[in-house]
This record gives structure tokens, C-alpha cells and sequence, in this order.
């Protein structure tokens, strides 16, 4: 061992290493858009870094691959320590951590035991390696990002693997010779052998394999047995100097390489959003302030405020850019992404990808300013700009909102946020957005649904149902929000009747807003007008408050779950706080209190599609097939995609206002796996979800199709009454 050249080896790695992660750190965070957050959770926080970090749960989905990259994982935490040691061995053939010598505490059993695990884990490595191998060259799913780089890689971590297990194995053989040879008198090539049995540190009774304490170690040294002390010395000395060079060089790679998630996956995973899943960040504090910064933005004065959208890479603020530099290139995101699979063009992974790209190359590029009297044309044609740029419009007005890619992203990486970002810009400051959409605005505008029917039939479906407006009632007990769909759709009608009707069954006191009430916005906010959701939400909050500050009602139920997302989630940004459930969970309530007692028995088979609003939004998969089982005679079946790992319908994220070409529709592809499972009957418990999933029966064109209904239907049905 040479300590000058451990030193400079140690020097010029480490240096290398801190001036390449100085650049990136000054790509987080120089010229990053500051944005307000809210407060954290920490508890949350070490929870799910414990979870899905350190034990990397959102890996299992994919067992092999998922085992793989655990061993990985756990090898390298393992190897740590010997790394460690072996650059200590640089400056002392004898050195040893503390309490892991053959002179620490209980007579040096902590370091066999170490020397067992480190043995273990650079099998499994080597095992890990080999089957991530197996699938680059000869499975090869579509989902992975197949390059030479990813294969160098793995052949480096490889040979660290091999070099270690061959620095033990010679080492191990020349123990021997050195008790045989030179414990008594010094040989010429004792000299040689010296550094290197230092490490050994215990004398060896034979060359054998043992389990205990280094099965690697001396079945590597099992194979060099027959080797000279020449051969033994260098290949010692090699194995040792070439785990030490390639675990900095390997450390320097990660910066500028996808691998960077190594360093950053943990930290991204920690920093992540604490609040509601999909929840979207607070822009303005109403629309009139939403309305003062996009004029100071357009006309270029107010560079210090946060921008509206994403339109530049200055814009991405420093946990976009983390989420951009963590992204390990899985593909897992793109291959459950509802839109890639109907064949429309977003794929999230390119789209991580393509803004990383441009993230790398803005630090490359010089900084320019944008001019003050630009114009819009001027704006989208500059190379600064990251639509259409490096992402297609097209490829943004894809997007559900579904969050199938989050749920599973293995290192945190969010995309609805970023996608709704990107469709402010193009709607608030350049007004380009699909005409679909701008009439489903007109009508949230003017008559308070997207629909644009007027106002005085929002109450037509509870005609001879006996349905108090609270207007008209001192109190209640719950505020049913019947939302848009309930209230101008025909099929989403039929829903509201039968929820009516299993209230009034359990006497339930309820009653509804009637023409006070006012689309949420969801579907406006997640489209990027924020300015059109700003005002309807304060809308319904004024109203909503009124009623709740005189104690009219006690708490809301809704069977939207897209009403309940922005009701629970969002809305308490600007001053809406109530108790709100969806109508499943209040349903299981009463039918376990008794009040509901669905006796009458529903000889079907049942398969359950779980709307992304609830079992991704609101985490809530469970409810719905605990209700269902209270059905008497239902027999549940369950699709290849349910709970969290749901098929999305299509209709999220403002799609349900947006034309669909033939072949790329998300309903049809949903449908065809519902009905795959040859259920008698599909439940849902979303209105969306049902008109998405009704029309995809009627495209497939099944000659004896399954019904589509809502849980509130069945559970009508199963208590003896009807529409």
C-alpha cells in the first residue's frame, strides 16, 4: 500500500467530486423560482422516507427487478464500511474501524460478523447485477432506457464486486503462506505479502470454504489456491487498488449520469409535498390579486413575484429541478400512464427527461433576459421557452391529472403540479388552449356549470323527491353537494335520486344548496385557468360559510369525487374549512349503525373501478368493497389494475370537456379491462367515472354488455328500492 498515492488518490476524487456537486447545487437553486411552501410534516416526512426510501416499498410492484434493486441498495450501504477500511489500508495495511478489529471488544467478533454480511451483500450485489444484466440485453422492457451507459455501469459495479472478493481471496491464500513461510524466517517475497496479510489479521488453519466469517473471501481463495505468491501478490494488490480507484470513479459518474438518484432520491423523497396527494399549491390569494400579477408579469415589472405557470427554465423552482435531476429512468411512471397506453403522446418519462435536458443545457447556455416589450409570438418562439420548445402542447393536454405516475414513481417525483403549471402559462398569459375547453369555461363562467344550462334547472332532478334547499330549513345535519354532473346529467341524476332515497331511508336530516350552488373549479383549475377558479371558489365559500358560521348545517356529503378533492383539499387555502365526506364512506357508516339494511340479495358478480380521485386522491380503497361485501349475495372480482394502481376512465384533470380521436380513447381501453374479468356488473362511485365507462361499454359494442353503476345504486337495489 502507498499512502502518497492513496492521498492523491483520495484528494483528486474527493475534490473532483465536491467542485461537480457545487455546479449542481448552483443548478438547483441559481435562478430558481421561489415559490411560498406550506408547513411540513415531519413526521410524515421520516415516515415515508423510512418506507419508501430506506425500504423502498413502491419497488415491490416489480418483485424481480424491485428484489434486485433492493440488494443493490442494501449492498452498497453494507460496503460502505469497507470501503472505508480499504482506503484506511492505504495508510495502514493494518487499519480497522473502531469496534470492528481484531483487538475491539468481544474478541473481534463484530468484525467477523461484518465480514460475513460484507460477503453476503457482494454476492447479492453480483447477483443483482447479473439479472439487471439479463434484462438490458436480452429481456428488454420498454419501459427501461436501454443505453451503454446503463450496462457500463453495472459492469463497473460488477468488477468493485469482484475486485473485493479477489483482494480477499488472495489475501486469505498469502495469510497462509506467510505463517508457513515467513513466520520464522524472512523470504524475499515476504516484503511483498506483508500489506496484504496485515488486513487478514488471524491465522489460517487450511485453504477451505467456510460459512463463517468470510464465505466469499475463502471461496475466492478455494480458486487461487494453485496461484504463485507473485500471481497472489498482484492480483491482491490489484483487487484492492482497482475497488478503491472505481468506487471514485464511480462517485464522480453520478452527476453526470442518470445514477445521480443515488445521492439525490433519498433528499427528494424527504422534500416532498406533505399535503394531500395531487393537492396543487396556492397561486393567488383571489382572483383580482391573480389579475394584478399576471399584468405586472406580461408587461415584465415584477421579477421578484413567482410566476403564474411554467413557461422558462428560470421558472422550474428548486424542488421541480430535484425532481428532475432524481428521475433513476425506471420507466415504471410511462408504463402506467393511462394516456401513453390509449396512445396519445405523453409519455412522463420523456417529459422528465426532455425538461432535465434543458435544465443541463440552461447552465451551458448564457443567461438572457426576457425583453420587457416582448410580444407573445416573440415569447413562444425564444429558445427559452419549454412549450413548444421541448414539450408539446399536446403532450400537456393529455394528461388526466390521474396520478398512476406518482403513485409510481419509486423516488417522489411529482408531475400533476408541473403539468397544470405548464397549462396556466399557456391559458393565463398566451390564451392557447383547446376550444373545448374555452366553452366549458364560458359555461362555469356564466351559468355556474360547464355544461352552460341555465342556472334554474341546477334542482330539476329532485323533482317529487321532497329535497329541502337549506334556504328553506333552520338547520340540518348534512349539506349535500350534489356537483354539476348530479345536477344536468341524465345518468349522474339517476345517482343523486338513489342517494336521495337511502337517505331519506336511513332518516337522514339532509338538504341542498339548490341554485346557490356553484361549480367547484376543479376541472377549470386543473385545466390551468386558475384565474375562473379563484372566482367561483369564492363563491362557494362565502355562501358555504354563511351557512356554516350560523350552524345551518353540521357537515357536507358529496358523490363527486372531484368535488370532494377541491371542497376537502383545496378550498381551505382561501378560507373553506367544513367536515366533508364522499357518499361511500357515509353509506358504510349508516349500514353499520343499522340504518341502511341492504337484505335484499344481488345474485352478480361485481368488479369495482376505483375512481383516481379517490383511492389516489383520497386514499380511500378500502371503503367501497367493505360496503360492497355488505351486500348480500354480490360476489366481488377484482381487475388486473384496482386500488391504488387503478386504470384511470379519461375524464380527470378537465379531459371530460376534451374530444378524444378514435384509438386513443382511455374509456375504451378501462372498459375492455373491466370486462375481461366477466363481471355481471360494473360499480364505480364517481359520476365521471360512469358516463366514461357507459360510453366505453357502448364503443366496444358487447352484445350482452355489463351494467355500469353507481355504489349508491347497488346499495338501493340491495334495500328494496328503485329509481
Amino acid at each position: 500500500m502507498n499512502p502518497a498515492a492513496m492521498t492523491l488518490l483520495l484528494t483528486c476524487g474527493f475534490g473532483l467530486f465536491s467542485w461537480s456537486m457545487v455546479q449542481r447545487w448552483r443548478l438547483l437553486f441559481a435562478g430558481a423560482a421561489r415559490r411560498a411552501q406550506p408547513p411540513p410534516d415531519y413526521r410524515q416526512r421520516w415516515k415515508r422516507l423510512l418506507v419508501d426510501g430506506l425500504l423502498q416499498s413502491r419497488l415491490r410492484q416489480y418483485k424481480i427487478a424491485g428484489l434486485a434493486h433492493t440488494l443493490v441498495f442494501f449492498g452498497f450501504v453494507v460496503l460502505l464500511l469497507r470501503t472505508l477500511t480499504l482506503w484506511g489500508r492505504g495508510f495502514s495495511p493494518s487499519f480497522e474501524l473502531p469496534t470492528l478489529g481484531r483487538d475491539a471488544p468481544f474478541d473481534g467478533l463484530l468484525g467477523a460478523a461484518y465480514n460475513e454480511a460484507k460477503d453476503i451483500a457482494v454476492a447479492l450485489v453480483l447477483l443483482a447485477v447479473g439479472i439487471f444484466i439479463f434484462q438490458r440485453i436480452v429481456t428488454r422492457p420498454r419501459r427501461l432506457t436501454l443505453s451503454w451507459e446503463g450496462i457500463l455501469i453495472l459492469t463497473v459495479i460488477g468488477v468493485m464486486m469482484g475486485a473485493d472478493a479477489i483482494y480477499d481471496g488472495a489475501s486469505l491464500v498469502l495469510s497462509r503462506t506467510w505463517d508457513l513461510q515467513c513466520a520464522a524466517t524472512a523470504q524475499p517475497d515476504c516484503l511483498w505479502i506483508a500489506p496484504l496479510v496485515s488486513g487478514v489479521g488471524r491465522h489460517i488453519e487450511s485453504i477451505a470454504w467456510r460459512v463463517f466469517p468470510d464465505p466469499l473471501g475463502s471461496l475466492a481463495a478455494l480458486g487461487l489456491h494453485g496461484c504463485s505468491t507473485a500471481t497472489l501478490s498482484m492480483l491482491g494488490a490489484a483487487g484492492y487498488w482497482t475497488h478503491s480507484v472505481l468506487v471514485l470513479v464511480f462517485l464522480n459518474w453520478l452527476p453526470y449520469s442518470k445514477h445521480f438518484h443515488i445521492i439525490t432520491a433519498l433528499p427528494n423523497v424527504f422534500l416532498a409535498s406533505t399535503e394531500p396527494g395531487g393537492k396543487l399549491m396556492k397561486v393567488s390569494s383571489d382572483a383580482e390579486a391573480l389579475l394584478e400579477l399576471a399584468d405586472a408579469q406580461q408587461t415584465g415589472l415584477e421579477h421578484e413575484q413567482p410566476p403564474l405557470g411554467l413557461s422558462r427554465v428560470a421558472d422550474l423552482n428548486w424542488k421541480y429541478r430535484l425532481d428532475l435531476l432524481s428521475c433513476t429512468e425506471c420507466g415504471r411512471c410511462t408504463e402506467h400512464c393511462p394516456a401513453h397506453d390509449a396512445g396519445k403522446p405523453l409519455h412522463p418519462k420523456d417529459f422528465t427527461l426532455d425538461l432535465r435536458d434543458a435544465l443541463l443545457r440552461s447552465q451551458l447556455a448564457p443567461r438572457r433576459a426576457w425583453a420587457s416589450e416582448a410580444d407573445e409570438s416573440s415569447r413562444a418562439a425564444d429558445e427559452n421557452c419549454l412549450v413548444p420548445g421541448v414539450i408539446a402542447p399536446d403532450t400537456l393536454w393529455s394528461c388526466t391529472n390521474c396520478r398512476a405516475c406518482e403513485e409510481q414513481c419509486p423516488v417522489g417525483i411529482s408531475y400533476v403540479d408541473k403539468i397544470v403549471d405548464f397549462r396556466r402559462d399557456l391559458v393565463l398569459m398566451r390564451g392557447e388552449l383547446p376550444n373545448e375547453l374555452q366553452r366549458a369555461f364560458d359555461g362555469i363562467e356564466h351559468a355556474g356549470n360547464p355544461w352552460g344550462l341555465p342556472r334554474t334547472e341546477r334542482t330539476a332532478w329532485a323533482a317529487g323527491l321532497g329535497v329541502n334547499r337549506i334556504a328553506d330549513v333552520e338547520q340540518t345535519d348534512v349539506l349535500f353537494w350534489v356537483g354539476c354532473a348530479a345536477s344536468y346529467d341524465q345518468r349522474a341524476q339517476r345517482v343523486a335520486r338513489s342517494f336521495v332515497s337511502l337517505l331519506q331511508k336511513a332518516k337522514i336530516d339532509f338538504a341542498i344548496l339548490g341554485d346557490e350552488e356553484n361549480c367547484t373549479g376543479d376541472a377549470a383549475r386543473r385545466a390551468g385557468n386558475e384565474y375562473l377558479f379563484l372566482n367561483v371558489a369564492q363563491s362557494n365559500i362565502e355562501v358555504l360559510n354563511g351557512y356554516y358560521a350560523a350552524h345551518r348545517f353540521r357537515r357536507i356529503v358529496t358523490a363527486c369525487p372531484h368535488c370532494l378533492t377541491t371542497l376537502k383539499h383545496e378550498y381551505p387555502d382561501f378560507g373553506g374549512n367544513w367536515p366533508i365526506v364522499h357518499h361511500q364512506q357515509l353509506l358504510l357508516d349508516l349500514v353499520k349503525q343499522g340504518r341502511l339494511q341492504p337484505k335484499q340479495r344481488f345474485e352478480k358478480t361485481a368488479v369495482f373501478h376505483d375512481p383516481c380521485t379517490l383511492a389516489r386522491y383520497a386514499s380511500d380503497v378500502v371503503s367501497p368493497r367493505e360496503l360492497l361485501r355488505k351486500v348480500a349475495g354480490i360476489s366481488l372480482r377484482e381487475a388486473p389494475r384496482h386500488g391504488r394502481f387503478t386504470r384511470c376512465c379519461g375524464a380527470g384533470g378537465a379531459r371530460m370537456w376534451m374530444d378524444d380521436a378514435p384509438g386513443t380513447r382511455m374509456n375504451v381501453v378501462r372498459t375492455k379491462e373491466l370486462q375481461q374479468t366477466g363481471a355481471d356488473t360494473i360499480v364505480t362511485a364517481c359520476p365521471f367515472c360512469t358516463t366514461m365507462i357507459d360510453d366505453g361499454v357502448v364503443f366496444v359494442g358487447d352484445a350482452s354488455p355489463a351494467p355500469v353503476l353507481d355504489i349508491a345504486e347497488v346499495l338501493a337495489e340491495a334495500c328494496g328500492m328503485s329509481n
